[in-house]
């Protein structure tokens, strides 16, 4: 077996979602190229791997200006592929690994900032196109992610259903969801909510059943040049959409009388994180 080979195999076998799977495998044959072709290091399975291949990754990676949290993704993938090849060994002498390089203490703070309601306004007014205005606005309405909001088309009738047969305008999320795990939206204003997907519905009933026409890769594409040409970019970028609705959904629940741990523990379920990241939510989601 090739150590390509294997790589991939112990990066599968680690677990998550399809896309934490493709980004750690991604990952993982970047070591391999490394350990052939920069470090001239010769093996053949991930169970041979020594702690100082990883270090020296590492560090050439910080001297070529990579940030502290990518050098931690990249110390997260190699440990689990490690634990894979059951190389406890070697992951007990990677501890100190991260102070060793120079990037221990990585922060894990939110790095996007939620735009204003004017702000917002402005933004969304940049916007040529009406499918990936009505998708951005959904992420912020609904705090769904980009994938999410450009296949919602196959679902709007249902959501519209729900929406407006719910005392709360719950609705459930299926379509591109992360690993494929069905969750529950509570919209902020059931109200706004109704009129959002209402107006979604007419125009991809007008666009051929579409928010926004290709295939996937091609929507997603579009959906991403119009959202950076309108502005939506760097710590607005779209994904901020998704920190405006879990701050909204925090401070309702606060004022309604919540438990801020309940709080934090609803909107992380909400976001699609499962319910026991609350804190990980208030430390990234909850930043302004």
């Amino acid at each position: 077996m090739s150590l390509s080979k294997n790589a991939k195999e112990l990066a599968k076998a680690a677990g998550g979602s399809h896309a934490t799977i493709e980004a750690r495998t991604r990952i993982i044959m970047q070591l391999v190229n490394n350990l052939r072709f920069e470090q001239n290091v010769q093996i053949r399975t991930i169970s041979q791997l020594r702690e100082k291949n990883v270090e020296n990754w590492l560090r050439n990676g910080r001297e070529k200006g990579l940030s502290p949290r990518t050098l931690q993704n990249r110390l997260t993938a190699v440990r689990a592929v490690l634990v894979q090849a059951e190389r406890y060994d070697t992951l007990s002498r990677l501890e100190n690994t991260a102070k060793k390089v120079g990037f221990a203490g990585a922060s894990r703070d939110g790095v996007r900032k939620p735009p204003s309601d004017e702000q917002l306004n402005r933004l969304l007014a940049n916007v040529n196109h009406q499918g990936v205005r009505i998708c951005l606005e959904m992420m912020n309405e609904f705090g769904l992610r980009q994938k999410e909001s450009v296949m919602a088309a196959a679902s709007l009738d249902k959501w519209l259903k729900d929406i407006t047969s719910d005392r709360h305008g719950r609705f459930q999320l299926v379509q591109g969801s992360k690993g494929g795990r069905p969750r529950e939206i509570w919209p902020n204003d059931p109200t706004k909510a109704a009129a959002l997907v209402s107006r979604a519905i007419e125009y991809a009933r007008q666009n051929g059943g579409k928010l926004i026409q290709g295939d996937l890769k091609q929507a997603l594409g579009r959906f991403n040049r119009e959202a950076a040409s309108a502005g939506f970019k760097g710590l607005h970028s779209p994904h901020s959409l998704r920190y405006a609705f879990a701050q909204r959904t925090i401070s309702r629940l606060l004022q309604q009388g919540w438990d801020k741990r309940l709080a934090l523990s609803f909107a992380s379920q909400v976001l699609g994180h499962g319910d026991g990241r609350g804190r990980w939510i208030d430390q990234v989601y909850s930043r302004c």
